[in-house]
């Protein structure tokens, strides 16, 4: 959309409107993660435990470190195998979490992949971390190993703004796309930068903006007299995202790509901005305090398969969703013109009608008066072991497939998750903050989905209860239990060998190093999460099972992985030399 010849709109947000009143009680909860101790060097962000006992180091043979120091002697760690036995481990079913019949458990849908890697000057890795800042998987952060590379495998799918960062890097912030049962890949090099220049223009005028903000892939600066800005430096990709603001205009996005090395000439990006529109938001009648969630998406048509008809050139995620106290009136500005549809959320009601579709013109402020009903709700309390009611609880309700709930709501296919950088709805997670009370309360959404799950911490997060919520479960007491975490051990054993393997390790999408596990050691993992895992083995290509197995990880755990000849035996001397080994 942004190019030489066609015209672009620009328009940007900026907002940062948040309510001091207790009333955010929308958050994305971040999937439980443990500290993986797997044979090696500590993988960055996944530090390993110390062994309770000096004399139990080496037998621990702990794959990706020891915070003691102790590795195996190069004798241990001999072998003429060329090529690693890959190793992929996916939690199925968290063991700690409730299931009814029937009903999927929590976190079903969250089967999107990533993997990559990022590296700078002359292919060094860069030990650094992707954190995803907009989009269903916000808060998550995902950590660079030895070599640079990153992944995960429970993803939720669709559109996503992460952040990359580290030790000798600039940084970078990239719109990802995630698909269902898909893997997607984000390689950034930092090696050979390029240099680009761009102008903008005021569409109604065709006269260059000065002081316009420029913020491409996380670089920021501003437009001169000439309409014009510069970055000397930057890294490129097919992916870059840009946004530009100024007071008055509407913000505009779009996705560029810049080769490595090149320097691109001012007048090969030409950008168009429009005079922005606004809203001066009312609520009537609101039968609930606290604070109310608004959602705001561009009045579009939809494909067969629920994708986006039209390009997008306004950076919605930066808007959504706007939190504001009920009953005030906000004015909310700097939005581009054209048909929007608003959503509105209150704990314990519903939005008369659900959808608020507003025409906003440039240069104008429309006044929209949203509206209430009380709807069904799911209340209850958080005790202690003893009855008395816990305050400041954290209180979660959530959909099994936050995916799916939302799509029920919005009657949309899976494409619809493509269509724009969506947060997590209400329908999909709500969060509330106990009171002296211990009570809580939330909107039950249940035809969204049937059934959910109510999950209740302490403050200091020590202490925690779980249910299974049915759509006849409108009062409800949680009695908080110590957390023991449910973490288990696994023990990866190779049989029938007589020189060291070298094994390539991914959990739950997260790689860790390459390492040679000793003769008559199994690969140990530590700090599982209880539940049914499945391993994806291959060796040279060769699956090394015809169906990955799923077994259960509880307590102290151990399972046979029965290798090839090839990978027992080794190969020989050209073959090692073939494979760059000698």
């Amino acid at each position: 959309m942004a190019s030489r010849s066609k015209p672009l709109l620009l328009a940007l947000v900026g907002l940062g409107i948040a309510a001091g009143a207790a009333g955010l009680f929308f958050a994305l909860r971040e999937p439980a993660k443990t500290d993986l101790v797997v044979a090696g060097p500590t993988v960055q962000g996944q530090p390993s435990k110390p062994a309770t006992e000096a004399s139990d180091t080496k037998a621990r043979a702990e794959l990706v470190g020891d915070a003691t120091g102790i590795a195996p002697t190069a004798d241990d760690t001999t072998t003429t195998v060329a090529w690693p036995v890959k190793l992929a481990l996916e939690l199925v079913v968290d063991g700690s979490l409730p299931s009814l019949p029937g009903v999927p458990p929590l976190g079903t849908g969250r089967n999107a992949r990533l993997s990559g890697i990022l590296v700078r000057d002359g292919g060094a890795p860069v030990l650094g971390n992707v954190k995803f800042t907009h989009g269903m998987n916000a808060g998550r952060t995902l950590y660079c190993n030895d070599e640079g590379a990153f992944g995960a495998s429970d993803l939720y799918p669709g559109l996503s703004i992460v952040d990359l960062d580290g030790p000798s890097i600039g940084g970078s912030t990239r719109e990802l796309l995630l698909r269902a049962n898909k893997e997607s890949l984000l390689n950034v090099s930092y090696d050979a930068p390029a240099s680009m220049r761009g102008r903008v223009f005021d569409a109604a005028e065709n006269k260059p903006l000065a002081d316009v903000e420029v913020e491409l892939d996380g670089q920021r600066s501003s437009t001169d007299e000439e309409g014009e800005f510069h970055f000397p430096s930057m890294t490129a990709g097919d992916k870059l995202l840009l946004i530009l603001k100024k007071d008055g205009f509407a913000s505009y996005r779009e996705v560029l790509g810049v080769t490595r090395g090149t320097n691109v000439p001012r007048d090969r990006y030409l950008f168009q901005m429009r005079r922005s529109g606004g809203l001066r938001i009312t609520f009537a009648n609101a039968p609930s305090t606290g604070a109310a969630q608004l959602f705001f998406m561009k009045s579009v048509a939809f494909g067969a398969y629920g994708e986006l008809a039209g390009a997008r050139s306004y950076p919605w995620h930066k808007l959504n969703p706007v939190t504001l106290p009920a009953g005030q009136t906000f004015e909310i500005r700097d939005l581009p013109e054209g048909d929007v549809d608003v959503r509105a959320y209150l704990q314990g009601c519903a939005a008369v009608p659900p959808v608020t579709r507003v025409s906003i013109r440039e240069g104008d402020i429309k006044d929209v008066v949203l509206k209430f009903e009380l709807a069904s709700t799911v209340t209850g309390r958080v005790l202690d072991r003893d009855g008395h009611p816990v305050e400041h609880a954290d209180v979660r309700l959530e959909a099994p497939d936050r995916t799916l709930a939302l799509l029920n709501h919005v009657g949309q296919s899976a494409g619809f998750l493509e269509a724009e950088v969506w947060p997590s709805f209400p329908m999909s997670i709500q969060r509330a903050t106990t009171g002296f009370d211990g009570a809580f309360t939330f909107t039950a959404w249940d035809k969204c989905a049937p059934t959910r799950y109510l999950v209740a911490e302490s403050p200091d997060g020590k202490l925690r209860a779980v249910k299974a919520v049915k759509p006849n479960d409108t009062q409800l007491e949680l009695v908080l239990e110590p957390d023991t975490g449910a973490l288990g051990k696994l023990d990866l054993e190779f049989p029938g060998r007589h020189q060291g393997v070298p094994v390539e390790c991914t959990i739950n999408g997260v790689p860790f190093k390459t390492q040679v596990i000793p003769l008559g050691q199994p690969l140990h993992i530590e700090n599982l999460d209880e539940g049914i895992w499945r391993l994806v083995a291959t060796w040279n290509g060769e699956a090394l099972f015809a169906a990955p197995p799923q077994f259960q990880v509880r307590g102290d755990s151990k399972f046979l992985v029965n290798l090839p000849v090839g990978a027992i035996d080794g190969q020989d001397e050209e073959t090692l030399r073939r494979a760059g080994k000698l």
